[in-house]
């Protein structure tokens, strides 16, 4: 029988947070594949069929689980290991560093929902700020934003201060033009379904906000950059 994700998992991760070492992490390597690897490769399988209903073009598997080892190359934190889990789910249609795709993340004190492009690359830039400034394209990008202000999420990846050369300041999008990624982000407690088999199809039912935006930048955008 499929062990759920759940609690387990949770306790693994706050144990790890106060003893991330490699050392006591190879103590209790079997702990963490049957806490917590093996439940969170088997919640994206059971979150393929739920959201490939409204995102057929997304690709859902365990490989979208996010590798627990940290990269400390270029971070004066030199911990090994994340104390938090996070899939990828992408636009398989496109370049995989290129596509628009939902996120979703879990650590202690809750979860994690998003969706969208964390970071633009400079072709996608342009291209982002040419469609938010131009009809009919303009109107379509706001119509994409309305599920997602319903539901509560915020829009992200705000990073410039000035309103780039050449753009209106006062144009409705203004302050999109101000993005160097633009992606939804929203987080909550655990819902109550959390450790049952209902707690993927209640984050499937969570992300479905995020479906317009990511057929917008779908549409937007080349399948391959360059």
């Amino acid at each position: 029988m499929k062990k759920p994700l759940g609690e387990p998992a949770i306790r693994f991760l706050r144990s790890l947070k106060r003893h991330n070492t490699r050392e006591w992490f190879d103590a209790h390597r079997d702990q963490y594949e049957q806490d917590l690897r093996n439940p969170a490769k088997q919640l994206a399988e059971d979150l393929r069929p739920l959201l490939s209903a409204r995102f057929p073009w997304l690709e859902i598997s365990g490989k979208s689980l996010f590798r627990i080892n940290r990269d400390t190359r270029f971070s004066d934190d030199k911990t090994p290991y994340k104390t938090w889990i996070g899939y990828w789910f992408h636009d398989r249609r496109f370049d995989k560093d290129w596509a628009p795709g939902l996120y979703l993340g879990l650590d202690p004190t809750g979860l994690a929902l998003g969706g969208g492009i964390w970071r633009f690359q400079s072709l996608q830039r342009a291209i982002f700020r040419e469609r938010i400034t131009q009809t009919p394209s303009e109107m379509s990008f706001s119509n994409a934003l309305s599920p997602l202000e319903r539901a509560g999420f915020e829009m992200k990846g705000r990073e410039l201060k000035k309103i780039p050369r050449g753009y209106d300041p006062d144009h409705s999008n203004a302050e999109y033009l101000l993005h160097n990624g633009l992606y939804a982000a929203k987080e909550i407690d655990f819902p109550k379904s959390f450790g049952t088999e209902r707690f993927a199809v209640e984050i499937a039912k969570l992300l479905l906000p995020c479906k317009d935006l990511l057929d917008w930048m779908a549409a937007q955008l080349p399948k391959k950059p360059g």
